[in-house]
């Protein structure tokens, strides 16, 4: 027997306010452990951290919107490689600091 998750508009609604939050709690972690260390990022390094933290954002809320119109394997792949180029654009640009941007949001999930 198949049963179908159904997702309510208020559980998503919380789903993607506490996704906004954890992607917030991370940048918070991620530059107050700048500003408590000897790492210091550059205003362009900053601007493309939060430019990838935007692009995350709209990707996890609205993936299905966004790719919706390729099947469920082609979605799944895209879906992944976008994830991983995200993740390794913010470690490269933010380096041993941006671990907190990476690990809390995908915590979450």
């Amino acid at each position: 027997m198949n049963t179908r998750q159904i997702i309510t508009d208020s559980e998503q609604q919380q789903w993607r306010t506490l996704l906004i939050f954890m992607v917030v709690v991370g940048y918070i972690a991620t530059f107050a452990t700048a500003a408590g260390g000897d790492t210091s990022f550059s205003a362009l390094q900053i601007i493309v951290g939060v430019l990838f933290g935007i692009a995350y954002l709209v990707l996890g809320m609205f993936d299905a919107e966004l790719l919706g119109h390729f099947g469920e394997i082609s979605r799944n792949i895209i879906f992944f490689g976008v994830q991983c180029s995200l993740v390794f654009g913010i470690g490269i640009l933010l380096g041993p600091g941006g671990n907190w941007l990476i690990g809390l949001p995908l915590a979450g999930i």
